[in-house]
Formats: C-alpha cells, structure tokens, sequence
C-alpha cells in the first residue's frame, strides 16, 4: 500500500513537472519548446532576438483555409511591424505537415518569417490555443499582452478593427492594450 502510494505520487509531480502553466494576460510566459524546420529544439528565449520590443507567436496550418485567407494580411503586418523591432514566428501544431511541406510552403509564399513545429502540441495546449490562426503577442518582457485574432472586417471598410495591430501599437508606445483578448477566427 505504503509503495503504491509513492509510486502515486511520484507520478503525480512528473505530470506536473512536465505541465507547464498556461498563459495569462498580463503575465510572462512560462518558456516552451518548440523545433526548427531541421528538428532541432528551440526555446521561447531563442525566438527573440537583441532589440525585439514585441514577439508575435501564430498557430498556423498551412492546409486551413481561415490562414489561407489571411496570409495576405499577416505578411502586409510583420512587414509593416518589422522596422519597428517586432518579430513574427508561425508556430505549426499539425503533426501531418513534414518539415518539408513547411519549407516549401514559406518559399512558394515567399514568407521571410519564422516557421516551427509543435508537433506533440504542447506550446499550443500551454497558449490555450484551439484553432489555427491564433495570434498571441508577448512584450520585450515575454509578458502575454494580447491573444486572440487578427482583425475583424475589411480594411478600409466601416466596423474594420485590426485588434492585432493595435496591441502592437500599445506595447510599443507602452501603453496598456485596450482588448487585450478576442476570440480567435479559426
């Protein structure tokens, strides 16, 4: 009985040892790995780089028809957040797309920005991530300051918000993110 126990318990602290805290508004962000494009693993430390002021971390599947629609819109956005020390990085979720299929698919849109695998889904269970996009932007402190979609309606339309890039313009002028959270579109 007394050996069960231990072994119970033992147990128990390695799930919790591996669960890492889910993300929160206004909190930083536990470190995660992901891996690269070769399978080698990368750590959220390792996907800033010196003067980022804002990391935009997006769960992204190259076969949903909602990142399909949006592709246009996000490259227009981290370029236009690029100049401004803002770095993108798409983070894949789904297993059944190969590092290859990845790889041609950043050439074929001709994306410049960071693709990774997540293939055992543990950054997107830790971000409470459900759908593909979801977008999520950290501070220079690695502090979740808004997660949810990238805008609702169409540019230069009445109703147009784009909830994403007004986050960004918050944490760079360092002013609090009005809506903070959206439901994301996938």
């Amino acid at each position: 009985m007394l050996r069960a126990a231990t072994l119970a318990l033992a147990f128990a602290g390695t799930l919790l040892a591996e669960n890492t805290p889910q993300v929160q508004i206004d909190q930083e962000v536990a470190s995660f790995a992901v891996s690269d494009l070769d399978g080698n693993a990368v750590e959220l430390s390792d996907l800033y780089q010196e003067g980022d002021k804002a990391l935009v971390v997006v769960f992204w599947s190259t076969t949903c028809p909602i990142c399909t629609a949006q592709l246009g819109r996000l490259k227009a956005t981290a370029e236009a957040y690029a100049e401004k020390e803002v770095r993108f990085v798409l983070v894949n979720p789904n297993p059944s797309e190969s590092a290859d299929d990845l790889s041609t698919y950043l050439d074929e849109k001709k994306l410049e920005i960071g693709f990774f695998r997540d293939e055992k889904k543990k950054a997107m269970k830790q971000f409470v991530a459900q759908v593909t996009p979801a977008y999520y932007v950290l501070d220079e402190e690695r502090v979740l300051r808004y997660m949810g979609m990238l805008e609702q309606g169409k540019q230069g339309k009445k109703g147009f918000a784009p909830f994403l890039a007004n986050a960004l313009d918050a944490v760079l002028d360092g002013r609090e993110v009005e809506q903070k959270s959206t439901q994301s579109s996938g």
